[in-house]
This record gives structure tokens, C-alpha cells and sequence, in this order.
């Protein structure tokens, strides 16, 4: 207990300033802050999806943002929100289920209420992080595309250009070689 009381520290005397920055737009979301936050007042949800970028774990941690309302979960609906949500990976829902009844460190219900707007507000900022970064993703794979294309464009005219050139090289060549032929031998006459 005395270990993880010690690992709530940096995020007890840290918090307080941040989510203005970043509801004002001036700074993203540091992950290993959410992790932290996470850890001291919702020490349950560590290791249910496997991790936070995940678009479900956000649409959770939004839904229940409280380890209380996590621990009210009975198996069915659970299983049921998984399925609305269409969760991937059915297997691992035996394995989450098993995680819901395990017992969790304890977290005063005051602290989770006091903590419920701001881990609500930092899934709905990491879930417009992951839109971001899907964004830019497919913009550089468009990119990525276009330049493909482009490399492929410049590289057929190289070819023909590089082809362009042997042949003036060979016509430059037989040109000389004619011209060597007919030229006739000029004696000079000392006089």
C-alpha cells in the first residue's frame, strides 16, 4: 500500500494545473499522465482493454469513468456492453470478466467522484488525439501514394531520357565514322 501511496504523489501535487492547458488547446495530453492518474484513482481499469489507445477502453473509461461503477458490473452486462460496442476479441471477455470480480486496491469514493470529470475529460481528449492521429495517418499514406506515383512519373522519363541519350551518343558516333570515311587524304605540297 505504502508503495503505491508513494506513486499517487506525482500525480496529487501535478494535476490541478494541467487540464486548463489543455482544454484552452495549448498542450496535448501526456500519456504517461493519464497512466498516473489512472493508477492512483482507478487502479481497476490497469490492464482491462490491454492499454489506452484503444477506442473502446475511451468509450469505458467515458461510460464508467469510477472504479465504483466498474465494480457494480455483473457478467452479463458486461458481455452485453462488449457486444454493443462490437469488441474484437472475444476471447479475452473471460478473462475480462474474471478481472471486474478480482479484488482492486481501494480508492476513496470521494476521491473518485472528486477525479470523475477529469478522467472523463481525458478519455474524450484522448479519443480526439487517436481521430487526430488516424487523420494525419491517412494523410501521409496519401502522401506516401502521390509519391509513389510521382517517383514512378520521373522514373519513365529517366528512362527515356537515358535512352534519348544513347541513341544521340550512337547517332554522334556513326556520324563521326561516316565522316571519317568520306574524308579524303589531303596531301600538302611544300612550296
Amino acid at each position: 500500500m505504502s508503495g503505491w501511496r508513494g506513486d499517487c504523489r506525482v500525480c496529487w501535487g501535478s494535476i490541478p494545473c494541467w487540464p486548463n492547458r489543455w482544454r484552452e488547446g495549448r498542450e496535448a495530453v501526456p500519456w504517461p499522465v493519464v497512466a498516473a492518474i489512472l493508477k492512483c484513482y482507478y487502479p481497476a481499469f490497469s490492464g482491462f482493454f490491454g492499454g489506452l489507445n484503444s477506442d473502446i477502453a475511451l468509450d469505458f473509461l467515458r461510460r464508467y469513468p469510477t472504479q465504483k461503477q466498474m465494480q457494480r458490473f455483473t457478467e452479463t452486462r458486461l458481455r452485453n456492453w462488449l457486444r454493443r460496442h462490437h469488441y474484437p476479441f472475444v476471447r479475452r471477455i473471460d478473462a475480462m470478466v474474471e478481472h471486474v470480480k478480482q479484488p482492486v486496491l481501494p480508492v476513496a469514493e470521494h476521491l473518485q467522484e472528486a477525479k470523475k470529470p477529469l478522467i472523463g475529460y481525458l478519455a474524450d481528449s484522448l479519443k480526439r488525439l487517436n481521430r487526430q492521429i488516424d487523420q494525419r495517418d491517412r494523410q501521409i499514406n496519401q502522401h506516401h501514394a502521390a509519391l509513389r506515383a510521382l517517383a514512378h512519373r520521373w522514373l519513365k522519363i529517366l528512362l527515356v531520357l537515358k535512352r534519348s541519350q544513347q541513341r544521340y551518343n550512337e547517332e554522334i558516333f556513326l556520324h563521326s565514322q561516316r565522316r571519317y570515311r568520306l574524308q579524303k587524304p589531303t596531301l600538302y605540297a611544300g612550296g
